[in-house]
């Protein structure tokens, strides 16, 4: 039964809120419901939502088709629901907008909509709509239209940088939508990867379109009640990426992650290596080398209780220097030697430093030296993940 206060809303396009190692996604939106309950008079024929991924923001057009199927003029007030900003006083949240130039259409010309907040959040998880009323006449066909900008979430628990998620709930109309349509737009240049979900956490197929301009990535769904949430994460990339499977069995989100992950390049190829956007990558392949971070390696020797010592004061800049009970290792970014219990090894190639938006500069050394020497064991498995075993190491 749904409450007499809900109001239509057309497609909210909702920043997750920064919530690191948290699967939470506060006030996600939904397509255009009633404001009175369900409409039996009117039918969204169809939507197209297109996501662009600029800069510093994501800009949100959403088309919708509606019609009506009655011999009978309505008056239809539709609400476009705000997403939630994930404040603890809803109060205080409801007095400012996170959209960016908001702007909504009815059949090509822009009309009004009033910003309307409610006591408390409702069913669907909101409590501030932009509401306006369409008129249709006997059998009429309206086309609607909204667009506004939106900050970026933060990461998510499945180790993406930026992510987005859009609920469609268009079963609110009569009958089922004949098509809705999700692209996702990335015209800047890099190497970007892309995963998407469902709301029970399958994945969700994403075709790929690559130009010059940029790449499209897109989903369809057909003749369907338009109830659904999505979820995308998307950010840039490092090169030959790779994750530990062995390093996140408590979090097998980010492994199915992994697994769903599209890599796109836009654009030329740069000279340098490009870093990733959000949590470091774990290893990567450059130069037919294979690296891992430094912070990783500190991470795996500590879940092989190794205890490891990081002597921060002795590394100097741009340097790294770990103990544990047996083992000594040191290095310096920039230079192709490494330091193993005293001893100077050739690296294979020079140690990295790769700068990274979240976290600052990241550090990167080769591995076969390090695994030669203390008898590690690495294992590739597919394009994406690895495993690295302590081996013959006694720590």
């Amino acid at each position: 039964m749904m409450k007499p206060i809900l109001v239509f809303g057309i497609l909210a396009i909702a920043p997750l809120a920064a919530h690191a190692n948290d699967s939470s996604f506060d006030g996600m939106g939904g397509s255009p419901h009633p404001t009175r309950g369900e409409n039996s008079a009117i039918r969204m024929v169809r939507e197209t939502v297109v996501l662009t991924a600029n800069a510093d923001d994501f800009s949100t057009q959403a088309d919708f088709v509606f019609s009506n199927e009655t011999s009978k003029a309505q008056n239809v007030s539709m609400g476009f629901p705000e997403v939630n900003t994930g404040e603890d006083d809803e109060t205080a949240a409801a007095k400012k907008t996170p959209f960016i130039g908001f702007a909504t259409f009815v059949d090509g010309r822009q009309v009004t909509a009033k910003r309307t907040t409610l006591d408390k959040l409702d069913a669907s998880g909101f409590n501030t709509y932009w509401v306006k009323t369409v008129p249709f006449a006997p059998r009429q066909t309206r086309k609607i239209r909204v667009q506004f900008r939106s900050r970026y979430g933060g990461t998510t628990e499945w180790g993406m940088h930026r992510a987005l998620s859009y609920s469609f709930t268009g079963g609110n109309w009569r009958g089922n939508v004949a098509e809705s349509v999700l692209e996702v737009r990335v015209p800047q240049n890099g190497l970007w990867r892309v995963a998407s979900y469902d709301s029970n956490r399958n994945v969700l197929p994403l075709s790929l379109s690559n130009a010059k301009t940029g790449a499209t990535f897109r989903h369809v769904w057909k003749n369907w009640q338009a109830q659904e949430t999505v979820f995308i994460g998307l950010e840039r990339a490092t090169p030959f990426w790779r994750k530990d499977m062995n390093l996140h069995v408590d979090n097998p989100m980010v492994l199915k992650t992994v697994a769903a992950t599209q890599t796109v390049r836009i654009g030329a190829k740069p000279s340098g290596l490009e870093s990733s956007q959000g949590l470091p990558t774990e290893a990567f392949t450059y130069n037919n080398t294979f690296y891992v971070g430094v912070s990783y390696l500190v991470d795996k020797l500590n879940m092989w209780d190794a205890n490891v010592d990081i002597k921060s004061d002795k590394a100097g800049a741009g340097g790294f220097d770990l103990s544990t009970k047996t083992t000594r290792v040191q290095g310096r970014i920039g230079e192709s030697t490494l330091r193993i219990n005293g001893k100077s090894v050739a690296a294979g190639g020079p140690i990295l430093g790769l700068k990274n938006p979240s976290y600052g500069s990241v550090t990167y050394v080769p591995l076969a030296p390090l695994s030669k020497a203390l008898g590690w064991k690495l294992t590739l498995k597919g394009e994406r993940l690895f495993a690295l075993d302590r081996g013959t190491w006694k720590g």
